[in-house]
Parts: C-alpha cells; sequence; structure tokens
C-alpha cells in the first residue's frame, strides 16, 4: 500500500500516514515527486518505491514533466508501455 499525496501542506498528515502504519507516501510538490519510505515511525526519502522497485521519483518526474507538453492520453500510453517493457526485462533478469 502507498499513498499519492497531492495536497499543500502535505507534510501536516505525515504523523497520520505514519499511525496507520502507510509503508510509502509519494509526495508531490512544485519540485516534483518525492518519494517516502516509512523507516521506524518516520518517513525518509528514498530513490526508488519500495513497492514497485523499478519506479524512481526521477522517473515519475519524467513522465509528469510529458503532461505538460503531451496530452493525458498520449502520457498514459507512453507510462503504461514504459511499465510493461520495464516488467518484461525484469522479469527476464530474475528467470537468466
Amino acid at each position: 500500500m502507498l499513498e499519492v499525496d497531492i495536497t499543500s501542506p502535505s507534510t501536516i498528515k505525515l504523523p497520520i500516514y505514519s499511525q496507520l502504519g502507510v509503508p510509502e507516501i509519494w509526495r508531490y510538490t512544485k519540485q516534483g515527486v518525492q518519494l517516502l519510505q516509512l523507516q521506524d515511525g518516520t518517513y525518509n526519502p528514498c530513490e526508488y518505491s519500495p513497492t514497485f522497485p523499478f519506479v524512481s521519483g526521477a522517473i515519475l518526474n519524467q513522465f509528469l514533466q510529458q503532461a505538460e507538453t503531451q496530452d493525458d492520453n498520449t502520457v498514459i500510453r507512453s507510462w503504461r508501455k514504459w511499465v510493461r517493457e520495464t516488467i518484461k526485462r525484469e522479469t527476464i533478469k530474475e528467470e537468466g
């Protein structure tokens, strides 16, 4: 389970998420997406999603940048293609 937080300011909600045991938060700010992982009751930044280990904040930010110049359907198709290709590549690595 993860929480995607796009509200402002979301930092006041972090203690609530922590008490609920939400293990991961994707937090969107003007600077982009920040991934946070719950560790010992505190949310710490992490480069890759613990839930989806092939997804990083940098990748999410790339797709958000695409959304500024492309229509939603194009971005969604591009995201889905990237996910399918990445899962296929990761599966091949695991089998090989």
